[in-house]
């Protein structure tokens, strides 16, 4: 992840903003921006939570793409925060739910 503005200027994808500060919008310019500019400036799953949100805007679009993409890499740490955990008690896409869904995805491409 740390060569990853390199990566995609060298593969010609070199459009985004990779130091996003503003508003996000619904612009997916803006969305793709500010995900990478979180991607390439922190380490860890709760610092791209926490740096998503500080956009303000369309940030749960923004939090949703670089912690999915976080997720993929080894050099993130994962370690969230336990009062998400605990305190996710949405009845009905609360962490049951989520529980299910990784195992039915685990399980449907044989991770």
């Amino acid at each position: 992840m740390a060569d990853l503005q390199h990566f995609l200027e060298s593969e010609g994808v070199s459009v985004w903003n990779f130091d996003w500060e503003d508003e996000v919008s619904v612009n997916a310019y803006d969305t793709v921006s500010a995900a990478l500019s979180c991607l390439i400036k922190n380490d860890s799953i709760s610092e791209l939570l926490v740096a998503s949100v500080g956009f303000c805007g369309d940030t749960d679009s923004v939090a949703s793409i670089s912690v999915g993409l976080a997720t993929c890499f080894d050099e993130y740490d994962k370690t969230l925060p336990q009062n998400l955990i605990h305190d996710l008690d949405e009845p009905i896409y609360g962490i049951d739910f989520l529980e299910r869904l990784d195992k039915e995805l685990f399980d449907a491409f044989d991770l």
